[in-house]
């Protein structure tokens, strides 16, 4: 291959480095994460964690490109797709390129299909680095209120009123979930700071990223400490 397709493919299938994803390449890191069995919380802070034995956003995910390159590797070869999608990706794009070679199909394809795999590729990109929300066990200083009831009907839950809000490469921030009664918001290390004055507790906004990558779920909590 050479040209886009081939870049396109590598970064899914080969590069080992992708935004802030780094070890597996990136097919192979979500078909790991289906089969992960990480602890999710289920509340507040001290509360038991269960397990669960995969990742239902990451099988769809995967399930979904897989089943696309099976189906795009089945159409250019006519032979039956393997189990290892990595592998059905790979040599989907080789004969795309031999049939370029031949003149069976023109360059545009190429470029028309790199970009197939490039969504596909952000899809990945933006299902690890998915925002993630960390509760926090405080008073609001703007309401007063410690804990909220949000959503409806039988999907009410009572949660924390603080909580923080960790995006990659984005400033953190802090709210309060009492809408609209509430405009509590915190932005940046500097709000996390002013927050952390304000509720007597320490808010570390370094170790708050670096609890991102540890991939803290909606339901984590961090407790206030005066």
């Amino acid at each position: 291959m050479t040209g886009t397709l081939a870049e396109a493919v590598e970064a899914l299938a080969v590069q080992t480095v992708a935004g802030e994803q780094s070890g597996e390449p990136l097919l192979r890191s979500l078909e790991q994460a289906v089969r992960s069995s990480g602890e999710r919380g289920t509340g507040g802070g001290g509360q038991k964690h269960t397990r669960v034995p995969f990742d239902p956003e990451a099988l769809q995910l995967f399930e979904d490109i897989a089943g696309q390159i099976a189906t795009a590797f089945h159409a250019a070869t006519l032979a039956r797709p393997t189990a290892d999608p990595t592998w059905n990706l790979m040599a989907w794009g080789y004969a795309l390129q031999a049939a370029v070679d031949r003149g069976d199909l023109e360059e545009i394809a190429l470029v028309v299909q790199s970009e197939r795999v490039q969504r596909w590729r952000d899809r990945i990109v933006s299902f690890f680095d998915r925002p993630k929300v960390i509760d926090l066990q405080a008073v609001c200083p703007v309401c007063g209120e410690r804990r909220v009831l949000v959503g409806e009907g039988e999907q009410l839950e009572d949660r924390p009123a603080l909580f923080v809000t960790v995006r990659a490469g984005a400033e953190l921030v802090a709210e309060c979930r009492n809408r609209p009664a509430c405009d509590g918001y915190w932005e940046g290390d500097r709000g996390m700071v002013e927050l952390g004055r304000a509720v007597g507790m320490a808010i570390d906004a370094d170790a708050v990223r670096v609890a991102r990558v540890t991939a803290p779920e909606p339901s984590d909590s961090a407790e206030a400490h005066s």
